[in-house]
């Protein structure tokens, strides 16, 4: 509680400074600015299901001040401003996280969690939701769902407590699904032994957004008085006591509700059953060294992927990286197609025509399938990628009309992403991650930080373990290549 309880604390200033104008806006390098429109949707924010198209519902952050805290799949809420306006401090936040937790502890798991309705096929949370405003205490159950939505972000207390990288990755992925309220734009997960991690809705914002949110938060609970010494911090007895109580969000559910519920469970726990999770943490280096072997290291992290892919399938196919194009108002991505010319020829010269080249010669061919990478990069920033062009051209069809292009069996291939893959930085991060994005298909969230890369591998067939494995490879013999024949530059007299 006390570790969540400083990371509020902390968190609202944050949020303080973006309401009130005065947050530092997002730069590129050049200190050229970028739209900072998805800010809007970090705080007081919900992702709504809709009837064919989901939406995203925002709220006024001078309204609502509090904050909606899950545990037991059970909800409550408290308001994090006292009257006056002022934030309530660490010592209160954990004194009221505590009730909760106490609270919630007392009255045991709720066997009916309404949160998994938020795992569902949009579509059916669609009219699932109806069902939890239907009945006696519709009012009742619209105002619980108010409070969920409206609040500034969700924080969520669960009793396993995940050790190893895996376990702590699937603990956030997905968990049970039940403790969650998966619409909520940003929800802190802390669990019993005092690991911690966040979920992002990914719809409405992307990575770097929610990241600068957490590494700046955490910048700040470092480097306060507590971080510096744990016996910096009062006994919180006594100061807290004027505290209103949390309240218990309330959901009094009708039959078919209850029903539905249940379908939802066995949905969720049958998707999840398919999941597989396998996390690389590489220790060897990191993008402090591969900047000094002149290569880019997000390019350098992509490569290894393909080479990791290639001899894990032997053969490379359609790979999404995200790459931002918040240089343009509203933007938010387009697509890095990972794989091109140079990107296989480098795999082939690796694995199946390894006795064809010298070590020289695949270095050299290394290098190329880097720079070829960092030139999609910066075309596909500046709006000069294929994919959403042709995304908003085919979404501008009127029912009725076609085009070729859209029915060749080839577009079809090229848009199906066997390979989704997206990096995001940050020192503080032990890992991060996401799910595949087709049946048969793998995700890969990375992160290539000052001294190792960290790879999260996702799929539904087994596929995981022997990726990260052939990532591990695939980074040492790229290692060895460019040791071999990086020229060390001269130090300056």
């Amino acid at each position: 509680a006390r570790r969540a309880a400083r990371f509020v604390s902390h968190g609202l200033k944050f949020r303080d400074l973006l309401v009130t104008g005065q947050l530092p806006r997002d730069m590129k390098k050049g200190n050229k600015p970028m739209s900072n429109t998805q800010w809007k949707y970090l705080f007081n924010c919900c992702r709504m299901p809709g009837d064919g198209c989901d939406f995203n519902r925002t709220y006024a952050p001078d309204l609502h001040n509090h904050i909606v805290v899950a545990r037991n799949n059970r909800f409550y809420s408290f308001d994090v401003y006292h009257a006056n306006g002022e934030p309530l401090t660490v010592d209160e936040i954990e004194f009221q996280f505590k009730r909760i937790v106490t609270m919630a502890d007392a009255k045991g798991v709720d066997p009916n969690p309404v949160g998994i309705l938020t795992a569902e096929n949009r579509d059916v949370w669609f009219h699932k939701r109806k069902l939890l405003l239907s009945g006696p205490k519709a009012v009742s159950n619209e105002k619980a769902l108010e409070t969920i939505q409206s609040s500034i972000f969700a924080v969520v207390f669960e009793s396993s407590k995940p050790v190893t990288r895996v376990e702590v990755g699937r603990a956030l992925l997905h968990g049970n699904g039940r403790n969650r309220f998966w619409d909520k734009s940003f929800m802190l997960t802390v669990f019993d032994n005092g690991k911690m991690g966040y979920i992002g809705e990914h719809s409405m914002s992307d990575g770097l957004t929610t990241t600068r949110f957490v590494n700046e938060t955490l910048d700040k609970l470092f480097a306060d008085k507590e971080s510096q010494d744990i016996r910096a911090h009062p006994s919180i007895q006594g100061a807290t006591s004027a505290l209103p109580e949390p309240s218990s969000l309330e959901f009094s559910l009708t039959a078919e509700a209850v029903s539905g519920i249940k379908e939802a469970e066995a949905t969720f726990d049958a998707i999840i059953s398919t999941k597989e999770l396998s996390v690389l943490m590489f220790h060897g280096f990191g993008k402090e060294q591969i900047k000094k072997w002149k290569c880019s290291p997000d390019a350098f992290a992509q490569l290894c992927i393909q080479l990791a892919y290639y001899r894990t399938f032997g053969h490379c196919r359609a790979t999404y990286e995200s790459t931002q194009t918040r240089s343009f108002l509203h933007g938010r991505t387009e697509v890095t197609r990972s794989v091109n010319v140079d990107s296989l020829a480098f795999c082939k010269s690796m694995s199946t025509d390894a006795l064809k080249y010298s070590s020289k010669d695949l270095h050299s061919m290394l290098l190329k399938a880097t720079q070829t990478h960092v030139s999609y990069i910066g075309k596909a920033s500046k709006g000069l990628g294929c994919d959403r062009h042709l995304l908003g051209l085919k979404l501008l069809m009127r029912e009725g009309e076609s085009a070729a292009i859209f029915e060749d069996p080839a577009y079809a291939r090229t848009g199906h992403w066997a390979l989704s893959t997206s990096g995001l930085t940050g020192e503080y991060m032990d890992g991060w991650g996401f799910g595949e994005v087709v049946p048969d298909g793998i995700g890969i969230g990375y992160s290539v930080q000052k001294n190792r890369i960290r790879y999260t591998v996702t799929s539904r067939h087994h596929w995981a373990e022997a990726m990260t494995a052939n990532l591990e490879r695939a980074l040492l013999d790229m290692k060895a290549l460019c040791e071999a024949h990086t020229v060390a530059t001269k130090a300056k007299l």
